[in-house]
């Protein structure tokens, strides 16, 4: 079973794609700037499948550390990443490095981005 990590997921977006994923099979880890709304989504979203709720937050180097450590005890393994999370200023995609995704012959990192 496939392993997704979706970025800012407590909510809108990122919690849809979060379900649409259970949903087609995978475990998701929902993360979130917000650790108490990304824990109690990832409670109410469990019956369909299996779903870890962790606080993220994105610019912080320790937290990714941490946070993908956590993923990888629990699930055994990270395949999946949609980085869901809004930046200012945009980074380019070309910018964003994904070493761990080379690492294990499967990977895929999915870039969005919402800007009004």
């Amino acid at each position: 079973m496939k392993v997704a990590v979706i970025t800012s997921a407590a909510q809108g977006l990122g919690l849809s794609i979060a379900e649409a994923l259970l949903n087609a099979g995978f475990k998701v880890a929902l993360t979130d700037v917000n650790e108490v709304a990304v824990q109690a989504v990832a409670k109410n979203i469990v019956v369909k499948g299996e779903a870890l709720g962790l606080k993220l937050d994105v610019l912080s180097e320790e937290d990714f550390q941490t946070t993908l450590k956590k993923i990888v005890l629990e699930f055994g393994s990270c395949d999946v990443l949609v980085n869901n999370v809004a930046m200012t200023p945009p980074t380019p995609v070309m910018e964003i490095t994904g070493e761990y995704f080379s690492s294990n012959n499967y990977g895929r990192i999915i870039n969005m981005a919402s800007f009004c």
